[in-house]
């Protein structure tokens, strides 16, 4: 395996690219040039069949990527990646972070990953935090030696300030040359000398061509709430998508989900039209709740859904925290969790993962007709 190894300073490249002899794969950092995207630094890695951006200057986040040809990701209004120094985050009353939002996966956090609004305690937030617009102070890259092995990037991520909580986010990719599951580990560390809360909430956003009019999503629930008086409205039809529909209202459902003996769990989205689902996989240890975001909007509005596992819902900050849903960390102490993202294509791979979810899923959820305490205010 090679290592290669920078820390923010004079040895911080533009520009660095290392390929397999065969050119099996590929790993190139590089700095955007032009548009919102100008000075933006990202990693494009390909492992085969399974490529994708790191975005380096936006909180490690992953732009699109492609499994054999299929797209990963969506097609936001906005026209990205985005430079977090165009992105005012209290521009619009704190609704900011969306001047930037167009990636596959983004984290929401860490002090705050819900909506905008002043705390009790003082504190001002705006949408989903911060830790998606900041950048990352350590970059190192690790390739095989040969055809084979595995592609693994890590990046460190600092989310401090004077007066307020000190949070280091470690994320680490990893996939084997081939695969079709690209593997994130992340280590969320209080630097401060107190104790302090954090949120994370992973936005997994999935538009075409795994989202269309006969698409549907599963998992393994325990309990579902609607969040909205609007989400409540369409629970009967709440696994199933349909077509793009100009004017619509988003949905979100807030859910608890079951896992195996080991605290696994996952989630689904099908295509059954190309026989092929895309399926993120985490540990309900450490994210208990799981949110699904419905944006079924015309296609210049953007056609999407959110698959979001999280340490809790994406409530207001107060509200979570009354509920004893966010991480609490002593000084020095860390937080790690897991989560994978994969691609089956076929109908018996993809009904081998609908089986999965039948297997847990031992009697039917709780579906609660309106929004309810404590999933929601």
């Amino acid at each position: 395996m090679a290592l290669v190894e920078f820390t923010k300073g004079t040895d911080w490249p533009d520009n660095y690219s290392v390929t397999a002899l065969d050119n099996s794969w590929s790993v190139i950092k590089k700095v955007l040039k032009g548009g919102l995207s100008d000075g933006l630094e990202v990693l494009e890695v390909n492992a085969g069949d399974f490529q994708f951006t790191i975005l380096v200057g936006k909180g490690m986040g992953l732009g699109h990527g492609k499994y054999k040809g299929l797209k990963l990701g969506w097609d936001s209004p906005v026209n990205g990646p985005v430079h977090p120094k165009y992105v005012e985050l209290e521009r619009r009353n704190g609704l900011g972070w969306l001047d930037g939002f167009d990636e596959w996966l983004c984290r929401c956090g860490l002090v705050s990953n819900g909506p905008p609004g002043n705390s009790v305690d003082g504190g001002r937030y705006t949408l989903h935090g911060r830790i998606s617009n900041l950048p990352s102070s350590f970059l190192s890259i690790r390739t095989p030696d040969a055809s084979k092995g595995v592609i693994e990037i890590k990046g460190i991520v600092e989310e401090t300030a004077l007066f307020s909580p000190k949070f280091v986010l470690e994320t680490t990719y990893s996939i084997e040359i081939g695969s079709n599951c690209l593997k994130i580990t992340d280590k969320v560390s209080n630097l401060g000398s107190s104790k302090a809360a954090f949120q994370l909430l992973y936005h997994c956003n999935i538009g075409k061509p795994f989202l269309s009019e006969n698409s549907y999503w599963k998992a393994p629930l325990i309990e579902i709430a609607p969040q909205t008086v609007n989400a409540a409205a369409a629970l009967d039809s709440y696994e199933r998508f349909g077509p793009s529909q100009p004017g619509f209202k988003e949905q979100v459902f807030l859910c608890k989900p079951c896992s195996d003996s080991s605290g696994r769990s996952l989630a689904i989205i099908v295509n059954p039209d190309i026989n092929a689902a895309f399926v993120i996989r985490f540990d309900v240890k450490t994210l208990p709740c799981f949110t699904v975001w419905k944006n079924l909007g015309a296609i210049e509005e953007g056609y999407v859904v959110g698959l979001e596992p999280a340490t809790n819902y994406p409530n207001f900050s107060d509200f979570e925290k009354a509920q004893n849903r966010c991480v609490l960390l002593e000084p020095d102490h860390h937080w790690i969790g897991r989560m994978e993202l994969e691609v089956c294509q076929g109908k018996e791979e993809v009904q081998k993962i609908v089986n999965e979810i039948n297997a847990l899923q031992i009697k039917l959820p709780n579906i609660h007709p309106t929004p309810v305490h404590p999933f929601t205010p």
